[in-house]
């Protein structure tokens, strides 16, 4: 038996809403062994442990293998140690006999940690009739324990913040610093460890009331610390939503709101970023939630972050679900669009006021049923005859739809809305880029959730422009050469299907084609980089394939997988397999005439594309690249 991988996941996550301590464990040759299989196992580990010993003398796991066990002992020695734990759970990892997930609370990771080595070991010679002494294990645990235990009249003022609904973090996991509350709404304090002081033992008031007395000067009562937070998921335009929802706070306040925003480019506070790169997990959340000088949070939370680390929040005020589909599946235990499903469900489960969910998806529809108490869905649609907002509407409830005329539409409370022309809307391409109307309609429904007035929303949504500053490789269109070119992100079956049908819209009447320049990351599943071949194969008349993450697979195994795909689908189409990204976006925009589009689907950088525009119009990427800098 042994440790294949751990991880923490620091906050609400699919296990649990609680932290816990992730670990796939190999059972080995005890994979199909049961407790009850191994003669004098159970009086062996109730005599170590018998605090897992329930009241009616029941067994705290049940009979289907030692990977219970496992996640009980780990947990029965953290409460030993004096850090009470909540639950654990185990499930077999699919495609790996013998592997179990098993999940385990914890209160400090370095227990935790400790508490599922010790388990592991524990159980294992348990099994084998050997004898382990748990005692010099339980000491170091014990030691452990104290070394980060805080005294009893800071551990009382967590507890009532907690009780009052005020976020608490400790901010490092050895130390004894704590923030209570967001934002420019924290507070942070410095607890004393668990020894008790002369002067506290002096001080006849007990923890409890000297605590609610460090709460009441920190928070006023009806003051919780938390500052005004949405969340996005779904599988695409997550980063175009966050952007428009951050861009109408900051201009609602006329610039004086300081939003903390996280997507897949940057982490900004305010419009300056403060950290590059793929920032929708735990970290960079946590990152805007500690800036004392953040007003408002809009985080993009993606499904590696929350499959990673978990949440970096307990709740938001809206939690936004764009759409769920097929996309990273069979990775981190996903295996299917139900699993997907649940995983970005938990955004809309950890809102508090309003959860904005797709009323056209069948996964956010079914969301509707797993939201807290108090918290209220939010429809949006396309359709302006949807069942689900048509209904919602028709109780006074709030929804955003795209009306039979082209006009954007609020609801909320039996009162309408018109905001305004959806062709209007920068990022809506005269109205071509249909998933960016549902996108703009997703943030709409949120605003309005956070109590903006339906001016402000539709003013937002008339000014926002997604380009290389603002919201970068989210469909940016360029003249490049008298040839248009848009970039974008897209990597999966959605994202093309909709670049395809918004550019086959702006083709309408112009006669001409459409030439992509794709790929898809190299982890997908071999049918799925098929797939994403066979629809690019049909839906473009010219093809240019290249690779720019391979992850693990062999060098030109991924452009083969699509081009693959692509050649049962595109007939006599032109086909180009060109690896190097560079290479393939110059000869792809060599292949293009002036009344045709290119699409490219830029998995890399925008330095990428402006080398690639460099070999064909130096002066288009002096300019591009004028624009980024700016």
């Amino acid at each position: 038996m042994k440790i294949v991988s751990s991880r923490f996941l620091r906050g609400p996550n699919v296990h649990s809403m609680q932290p816990c301590v992730l670990s796939i464990v190999d059972l080995e040759a005890l994979s199909d062994v049961t407790p009850s299989a191994l003669p004098g196992f159970e009086a062996r580990l109730l005599a170590a442990l018998p605090a897992l010993a329930r009241p009616d003398g029941a067994l705290p796991w049940p009979a289907r293998g030692l990977a219970d066990v496992v996640g009980a002992v780990a947990g029965g020695l953290q409460s030993t140690a004096g850090t009470p734990v909540a639950f654990s759970r185990a499930l077999p990892v699919l495609r790996r006999p013998g592997q179990h997930w098993i999940a385990c609370g914890y209160e400090h990771e370095a227990v935790a940690e400790q508490a599922m080595a010790v388990a592991i070991h524990a159980v294992s010679a348990w099994a084998a009739d050997d004898d382990f002494d748990l005692g010099p294990r339980l000491d170091a645990l014990r030691s452990l324990v104290a070394a980060r235990a805080i005294d009893a009249a800071s551990r009382a003022l967590i507890e009532i913040a907690s009780a009052r609904g005020i976020p608490v973090l400790r901010l490092e996991d050895a130390e004894r610093r704590f923030q209570l509350g967001w934002g420019c709404r924290q507070r942070r304090f410095e607890a004393g460890n668990g020894t008790q002081s002369a002067d506290a033992k002096s001080d006849r008031s007990s923890p409890v009331a000297r605590a609610r007395s460090q709460l009441e000067t920190l928070f006023p009562e009806g003051a919780n610390g938390r500052i005004p937070t949405v969340a996005i998921t779904g599988t695409n335009g997550k980063t175009t939503t966050a952007q428009l929802l951050a861009y109408a706070l900051r201009t609602a306040q006329s610039g004086r709101s300081t939003v903390g925003t996280t997507t897949t480019q940057a982490v900004y506070i305010g419009e300056r970023v403060i950290e590059r790169g793929d920032c929708t997990g735990y970290w960079s959340a946590r990152r805007v939630l500690t800036d004392d000088g953040v007003d408002a949070a809009v985080l993009e939370t993606a499904r590696g972050g929350i499959l990673k680390r978990g949440l970096a929040f307990d709740r938001c005020d809206v939690g936004v679900v764009l759409n769920v589909s097929a996309d990273h599946l069979g990775l981190d235990g996903v295996e299917t669009l139900a699993d997907l499903a649940v995983v970005k469900g938990l955004v809309a489960r950890c809102a508090a006021r309003a959860a904005v969910l797709n009323a056209e998806d069948p996964s956010c529809v079914a969301m509707a049923n797993t939201l807290q108490p108090g918290c209220v869905p939010t429809w949006f649609a396309m359709d302006a005859n949807n069942a689900w907002v048509t209904e919602h509407r028709e109780r006074g409830g709030a929804a955003a739809w795209l009306g039979d005329d082209g006009w954007l539409m609020l609801a909320n409370g039996g009162h309408e809305h018109r905001l305004l022309e959806a062709a209007r809307m920068p990022i809506a391409m005269q109205g071509h880029a249909r998933y960016n109307i549902a996108n703009a309609l997703a943030a709409a429904a949120a605003l309005m959730a956070l109590d903006l007035e339906p001016a402000a929303i539709g003013s937002a949504l008339a000014d926002f422009v997604s380009d290389a500053r603002s919201n970068p490789l989210r469909s940016n269109c360029y003249s490049i050469a008298g040839k248009t070119v848009v970039v974008d992100y897209g990597h999966n079956m959605a994202a093309y299907r909709a670049l395809c049908e918004m550019a086959r819209s702006m083709l309408r009447g112009r006669g001409g084609r459409l030439i992509g320049v794709v790929t898809a990351p190299g982890d997908r599943r071999a049918g799925d980089l098929f797939e994403v071949g066979a629809l690019c194969g049909e839906g473009f008349d010219e093809l240019v394939v290249y690779e720019q993450d391979p992850r693990g697979r062999s060098n030109g195994e991924t452009a083969a997988a699509i081009l693959a795909g692509a050649r049962s689908t595109a007939g006599a189409k032109p086909l180009h397999g060109i690896p190097p990204i560079r290479d393939a976006f110059a000869h792809g925009l060599g292949l293009a005439g002036r009344d045709d589009i290119v699409i490219f689907t830029c998995a890399g950088t925008l330095d990428d594309a402006v080398d690639g525009i460099r070999r064909v119009d130096p002066a288009a990427a002096d300019r591009l690249a004028a624009e980024i800098a700016a």
